[in-house]
């Protein structure tokens, strides 16, 4: 054998043990890196949950499912089954918020397989609870029990009482949906004693206010003032001015349904005195509203129309705010994201760099070992081709993202947009409705007087001063240029259209259409103009024959094009 041979074997001989070497190394370096990376991946995916928790309770839906996402991502990225249906069940909730049923059910029946493979009973109880809110915001009750009844039953096998007193909670307001007011005092009762273990303060006010309620459904009004009581001594120790309030308002409505409306109002106003702030304004406008109930009881209409305003305001209020907010949250998701692409792209350039090293520390010892030139120009060929790559790679990703973010900024844009136009759209039709309650209070003050006037009990002169003073209000030429204003600035260009195509159309005909743009009804309509729904009904058929619409095409349908 020449040199030559022999010195080719022993070089053949030398690469095949040094490959196969290298080949364990890499192996065990992959094996260990697999190991921490899972550890990781569970770190990241704990405290993914931990900040879409955060968000979910700061009620910035939006900003939780992006995190709720990325743990699922992860979870499935490991098999993990718990955290596959805990991220599930989190996503779900948000559907559930936003009234997207289908989507919550999807996600909260793939998540109950997640937790029964993983054995989750904890997980198994919460998405059972969430299967039966699903089903009572969808109007079936009866199926809703059911699932609330498997909740409970996990929940109390794995001694989690808190959720359990919810649980009951859910239960009962089942049966007040079924008007089986029995049922539901009975699970309040289970509530309120699942409290008390756990001494949950504010939940224990809360549950002594809902037995109150029940037992004013089912007229026993002695039992309600006894809750209630049991709520004001706890209140005076621990005192919590939105709780104050929601025992105020039912104790207003138990003195109501006993027919004492002077105490009524009394706990009313007491309630709205403390209803002071954002967070409180929900139960201002429910004080609110049952003062305006009394005071039509008491015929006084002309402080229910005051009241009603002063509701509307707080509801408008109330409506931009939710409108903000909403804005608000896509603008912090999209700074999130962009702030998860930096930190990703980072993170990418720490990997590649770390996989370059190792790759050179291979080629290097390769390259003293062998001290081949073959070797030397493989390993540079290799080097070139995986720079390339992985720069053409980044580029392309790069390029993704941008488009990425361009699409957000312009659905933020869109949404924007949008949000105004539905914001002048409620305001419009809060306008509309407004005119409509007073033409009718008016009407019916003018009525009143009239018989007053012909059974003597009020003068010809106050007879004539009401009465000048009901038609100065009922003058619908000013509240129509108001009213045309408003409707331009959302629905511009729509008297231009109708009189382009339709020029016979009178101007009270334009009025009319403008009416049936927003979706008033014929009885609203009369109120507005002053005139019987006969009279809106006629005019209809005059605009339909001007138009020469067809008698299966609906109005309404028709002006919605212009």
């Amino acid at each position: 054998m020449s040199l030559k041979s022999k010195t080719i074997i022993y070089i053949s001989g030398a690469v095949f043990i040094i490959l196969i070497a290298t080949g364990i190394s890499h192996y065990l370096h992959k094996l260990n890196t697999t190991s921490v990376d899972n550890s990781q991946i569970t770190s990241d995916i704990t405290d993914y949950i931990r900040k879409a928790g955060n968000f979910q309770m700061a009620d910035q839906s939006d900003s939780s499912i992006f995190y709720y996402r990325k743990a699922l991502y992860k979870a499935s990225k490991i098999h993990d089954h718990s955290f596959i249906a805990k991220t599930r069940n989190g996503i779900a909730n948000y559907y559930l918020r936003r009234e997207e049923y289908p989507q919550a059910v999807k996600y909260l029946t793939d998540a109950l397989k997640s937790a029964e493979i993983a054995g989750d009973k904890h997980s198994e109880g919460l998405i059972n609870n969430g299967l039966g809110l699903v089903n009572i915001s969808i109007g079936k009750p009866e199926k809703a029990i059911g699932y609330f009844e498997k909740a409970r039953k996990l929940c109390l096998e794995t001694n989690d009482l808190p959720n359990a007193a919810g649980i009951s909670l859910n239960i009962a307001n089942c049966y007040v949906e079924q008007n089986d007011y029995l049922k539901a005092r009975e699970f309040y009762n289970e509530n309120l004693s699942t409290l008390l273990k756990i001494n949950d303060t504010s939940q224990i006010i809360l549950a002594y206010i809902n037995l109150a309620t029940v037992n004013r459904f089912l007229k026993e009004s002695e039992q309600s003032f006894e809750y209630l009581a049991q709520a004001f001594s706890i209140l005076e120790k621990h005192p919590d001015n939105s709780l104050k309030c929601t025992a105020l308002l039912e104790l207003g409505s138990v003195f109501e349904l006993t027919g004492d409306n002077i105490k009524a109002k009394q706990y009313y106003n007491q309630s709205l005195a403390i209803s002071s702030g954002t967070l409180a304004r929900t139960n201002a406008m429910e004080a609110l509203a049952r003062l305006s109930q009394v005071a039509e009881k008491e015929l006084n209409y002309a402080l229910a129309l005051k009241l009603h305003r002063r509701y509307d305001l707080i509801k408008d209020s109330v409506m931009n705010d939710e409108t903000r907010k909403s804005i608000s949250e896509i603008q912090l998701k999209a700074d999130v994201q962009k702030k998860e692409f930096e930190n990703r792209l980072l993170t990418d350039k720490i990997d590649v760099q770390k996989k370059r090293n190792l790759t050179l520390t291979i080629l290097s010892t390769l390259i003293i070992l062998i001290a081949l030139l073959i070797a030397l120009l493989v390993w540079l060929s290799l080097k070139n081709l995986k720079k390339s790559y992985t720069v053409k790679e980044l580029e392309n990703l790069n390029l993704q993202e941008k488009i990425r973010s361009d699409e957000l900024l312009n659905r933020i844009e869109k949404l924007k947009y949008e949000s105004e136009i539905e914001s002048k759209s409620r305001e419009l039709t809060s306008v509309s409705l407004q005119l409509v309650n007073k033409n009718k209070i008016l009407s019916e003050i003018s009525l009143m007087s009239t018989k007053y006037r012909e059974s003597g009990v009020m003068d010809s002169n106050t007879y004539n001063g009401l009465q000048k003073i009901v038609l100065d209000n009922l003058n619908t030429d000013k509240e129509w240029d108001k009213f045309k204003g408003m409707f331009d600035k959302v629905h511009s260009g729509f008297f231009i259209g109708l009189k382009d195509k339709f020029p016979g159309l009178s101007e009270n005909e334009l009025r009319l259409c403008a009416y049936l743009r927003i979706n008033l009804q014929n009885k609203e309509i009369a109120r507005i103009l002053n005139v019987s729904p006969p009279t809106v009904v006629t005019s209809r058929y005059r605009i339909r024959k001007k138009m020469c619409l067809d008698n299966k095409v609906v109005l309404e349908d028709f002006l919605r094009n212009f």
